[in-house]
């Protein structure tokens, strides 16, 4: 979805939605205290009927209104589609897709996010003539920057600083790509497409390609994994131009926030009167169930209950050889020892997940892997904190291109 036609048609059926699912986990409540209260004293016979009329009229009102409320704005659509989305707008719907993208997607909602690569906040057209067209002056060394969960394209960039990507074309040389996709989605779905649509981009890229570096912020560094892995099951052409994966908290071995979260909606079915209230948590996207321990392929969940208690290691994902990687963890605190900063990390994700992905084996070619633990830098601010970019500027110059590594400036003070 580009167009704010497209955003109001989404806000509305997400409204409609709202009410309608909203009515129906209040009435599951309501059912219980009245099924609690029959225990100890009879309920009049109308109590319960009128209650679930009234329930199901607010259902069909919302139902009636939202329909029309739609129907209203196709009728419109094409005066109130021109433009693209506001900044806000897109934020909005990021967030939505992040906890709800899967159900979006499956419904034809219309605030589903299509996959696509973006720049200058322009989705790229993968066509040779349009591509070259919007690229300009493309260099044949890549960048590709993937955000995190429930985010897009404009968390790489704060207060009209420059971001990573446009310093590294500064100072190295290369042509910075940001992708969009829906974060709801399975790891593994993402990263089947990422890997298609990269193949579509090396195809039609307008110069000969001669470096593809791919940096992934948390979600987006899973992504990176799963997509280089389907690549290489499928033989696509662009694995052999791919010299670099950067991944910037990522939960490798999993996050403790989901592990929580999924404790929690369990714990809402322990009574009567939480029990409807536990069907929001199960709703949350399978995106965020991934993140639970780190599932980056198809076969994780094969045969298994995404919502169970029960806890698994996924099938391990070997690193690609002679590909560089810089793994990238922080914590909150001013130091990296203590039960306190390896549990927290970086609010969301531990420096022991983020520094050790699962690769079956502890084999790695020498110099292979490049780690670093950030102190101080909270897990959001790993997408624009100048003490990330000087890990990743020196990473990409002397791993990746093959040059000497150059001086960086010591950062500002904050």
């Amino acid at each position: 979805m580009e167009s704010r036609g497209t955003f109001l048609q989404g806000a509305v059926k997400s409204l409609k939605t709202l009410v309608m699912g909203g009515s129906q986990v209040v009435e599951g409540v309501h059912s219980a205290v009245l099924n609690q209260v029959a225990v100890l004293a009879p309920v009049p016979a109308p109590v319960p009927m009128i209650t679930r009329l009234v329930y199901r009229s607010i259902r069909e009102i919302a139902q009636l209104a939202g329909s029309s409320a739609e129907a209203i704005l196709a009728m419109g659509q094409q005066e109130a589609a021109e433009g693209p989305l506001e900044s806000w707008q897109l934020h909005l719907v990021s967030a939505f897709n992040g906890a709800f993208g899967d159900h979006f997607e499956r419904e034809g909602h219309p605030w589903t996010i299509a996959m696509g690569f973006h720049r200058h906040g322009q989705s790229l057209p993968l066509a040779p003539e349009p591509l070259a067209e919007a690229l300009k002056t493309p260099s044949p060394h890549i960048v590709l920057f993937l955000h995190g969960l429930g985010m897009n394209e404009l968390g790489w960039s704060k207060d009209q600083e420059p971001s990573f990507g446009a310093r590294l074309e500064a100072e190295a040389g290369c042509t910075s790509l940001w992708l969009r996709y829906n974060t709801g989605r399975h790891i593994y779905e993402n990263g089947q497409e990422l890997a298609r649509l990269l193949e579509e981009l090396v195809e039609s890229y307008p110069v000969p390609v001669e470096s593809l570096t791919v940096v992934g912020h948390s979600m987006g560094g899973l992504v990176a994994r799963s997509a280089g892995h389907y690549a290489l099951r499928a033989q696509y052409r662009w694995t052999g131009y791919l010299r670099g994966i950067c991944t910037l908290g990522s939960p490798h071995q999993g996050a403790h926030l989901e592990h929580i979260g999924n404790w929690f909606s369990h714990l809402l079915t322990v009574t009567p009167y939480s029990l409807p209230l536990s069907q929001i948590g199960r709703l949350r996207s399978v995106g965020i169930k991934d993140l639970r321990h780190g599932s980056l392929v198809e076969e994780d969940w094969h045969g298994r209950d995404r919502d169970s208690l029960e806890s698994f290691v996924p099938q391990p994902i070997p690193l690609i050889p002679d590909v560089n990687y810089l793994l990238v963890a922080s914590t909150l605190g001013q130091s990296t020892r203590g039960p306190a900063s390896k549990l927290v990390g970086d609010g969301l994700v531990s420096p022991g997940s983020a520094l050790q992905p699962r690769t079956g084996t502890d084999q790695e070619q020498p110099g292979q892997v490049t780690r670093a633990v950030l102190q101080g830098v909270g897990h959001i601010e790993l997408l624009t904190r100048s003490e990330v970019y000087q890990q990743l500027l020196p990473w990409y110059v002397h791993q990746v291109r093959g040059q000497a590594p150059q001086a960086l400036p010591a950062p500002e003070p904050r």
